[in-house]
């Protein structure tokens, strides 16, 4: 560095505010670049709060068909595919129609689709969006409020439709 400006880098006045520099550089902790490895890997888990364990146990087995892996006094674990999904009982619960778009959605096959829309409807469930994407999709609320859809199709499908007939300006990574 001092060969390719010796009057700047040798000058006295400059000396100190160069060791200063190289100081404070050199105590740095490197910056990190954002690397795969460190990267969120997928979902581990989504936890519902519901107002009556009992009641929301039984409605995400045998309404929605969620697997269950264990159940205490104040919650439960099942299981959708690989997503773990958790419920806690909670006294704070309001049940207030949330008024955003905000869903969890749940894939299902195309031959599937109009029984595993039966059960919810058949258990009462109110319908809180009408479909408007590719593929079938019912939108519902669990009975603490909870908004959810049934769909089918996946990424790759929303992207296929989208390419025809792209939402305002599109930039694919």
């Amino acid at each position: 560095m001092d060969g390719l400006y010796p009057a700047v880098f040798s000058h006295p006045a400059n000396l100190t505010s160069i060791a200063l520099f190289k100081a404070s550089v050199s105590t740095r902790p490197p910056l990190m670049p954002v690397v795969e490895s460190k990267m969120i890997k997928g979902i581990n888990h989504i936890t519902l709060a519901v107002k009556n364990i009992e009641k929301s146990f039984k409605f995400y087995k045998d309404i929605l068909g969620l697997k269950p892996v264990v159940k205490w006094k104040n919650g439960a674990y099942l299981t959708a595919g690989d997503t773990w999904i958790a419920l806690n009982q909670d006294s704070k619960v309001s049940g207030a129609k949330r008024p955003d778009y905000s869903h969890i959605a749940f894939n299902c096959t195309s031959s599937d689709f109009q029984a595993l829309k039966s059960q919810p409807l058949a258990f009462g469930c109110v319908e809180w969006s009408e479909n408007e994407s590719e593929g079938d999709s019912f939108y519902f609320l669990d009975p603490d409020g909870h908004k959810f859809e049934i769909h089918v199709g996946d990424l790759q499908s929303r992207l296929k439709k989208m390419q025809g007939n792209p939402w305002d300006t599109f930039e694919y990574y």
